[in-house]
């Protein structure tokens, strides 16, 4: 469980589209920005160094919140230490609001169709928690309830990231942007952090079948064990948008991410063969090291199965043998 309390979910065949596949990130502190653009033109990927200086350390990074008075031109000067205080807090403001971190050509046919890939934003949640609730539609049934408890389950969600400014999200969400829409999403999850998915109290209503319930999701919800691991959690693409390289896309980035999170393996559970073959393409394998698999068939009455994808060291490797996009540009997968 993370520090904001909420369980982990695995991809369900509907959240694939085409080439979307979904999954999710998650990291125990702010994520340092990609320091690498990506474009995929013609199907083909092409790699920018960025002229920026390198990222900055994960353990700095955490502290991003912090403000820290290191030089002040008079220290007895409280009008000079109050002003260089709302300038600092202004400056770490419009840090945190610069959250586009790649940017991809997804081919789609039109010379506008670029895919911005962003970490997300307090402004972002409703068409984040679109996207999540709509994609894990029916996993939320097995694991929260019905229409009624899905509801006050997305408020308790909302309310909790707009009331706690280090709340995972910020650090482990993904979002796909074209032009200011936000047209995609993706979660992580890091070892030792707490799923997104968690019941609500049932107060007086507590029963030995809901005691039970809640042991089977505790079971069910994923944590990553290994200390390199990033788990793709969930990825979604809307509706009308799908087929169009946006998820490989989404894809591609999380890998890049990954790595300068210090993780050198991606994990995901999947439901069906179609996804199954999506993803072995690119380099995930049948994972049968744990139990996790057999939880989630339990709680969610369908065949679930692990995958993992062991990350090169080397990122260029990847983009010129086993892209994402290079072939899902010109290959679908129909999403259930």
């Amino acid at each position: 469980m993370d520090r904001d309390g909420f369980p982990l979910a695995s991809i369900s065949e509907k959240s694939v589209i085409d080439e979307t596949v979904e999954t999710a990130k998650s990291t125990r502190g702010q994520r340092p920005p990609l320091r690498q653009a990506t474009a995929v033109q013609s199907g083909e990927f092409t790699t920018t160094k960025s002229n920026h200086e390198p990222s900055l350390p994960t353990d700095y990074i955490k502290k991003y919140n912090q403000v820290e008075v290191t030089s002040i031109a008079d220290e007895d000067d409280e009008n000079e230490r109050e002003r260089y205080l709302s300038q600092r807090a202004s400056q770490l403001s419009n840090d945190r609001d610069n959250t586009m971190v790649s940017s991809y050509t997804t081919g789609g046919g039109a010379e506008n169709d670029v895919i911005e890939i962003h970490q997300f934003s307090l402004a972002d949640v409703d068409a984040y928690l679109d996207i999540y609730f709509d994609t894990l539609n029916d996993r939320l049934r097995h694991y929260i309830g019905n229409d009624d408890q899905i509801h006050q389950f997305r408020v308790a969600m909302k309310n909790r990231i707009n009331s706690n400014p280090n709340a995972r999200e910020f650090q482990n969400v993904l979002l796909g942007k074209m032009n200011g829409e936000v047209l995609s999403a993706l979660t992580m999850a890091f070892p030792d952090e707490t799923p997104t998915i968690i019941p609500l109290s049932t107060g007086s209503h507590n029963s030995c079948f809901t005691s039970i319930h809640r042991w089977l999701v505790h079971k069910a919800n994923y944590v990553p064990t290994h200390v390199e691991e990033c788990y793709i959690e969930m990825i979604g693409v809307k509706n009308g948008y799908r087929n169009h390289g946006i998820g490989a896309a989404m894809l591609e980035c999380v890998e890049q991410f990954a790595r300068q999170a210090g993780a050198n393996r991606l994990t995901i559970h999947t439901t069906g063969q179609q996804l199954r073959n999506y993803f072995e393409r690119y380099g995930f394998v049948l994972d049968a090291t744990d139990s996790s698999s057999f939880w989630k068939w339990v709680l969610e009455r369908q065949n679930v199965e692990k995958l993992t994808k062991v990350l090169s060291p080397d990122q260029d490797n990847d983009y010129t043998t086993n892209s994402y996009v290079n072939e899902s540009m010109v290959e679908s997968v129909d999403g259930a």
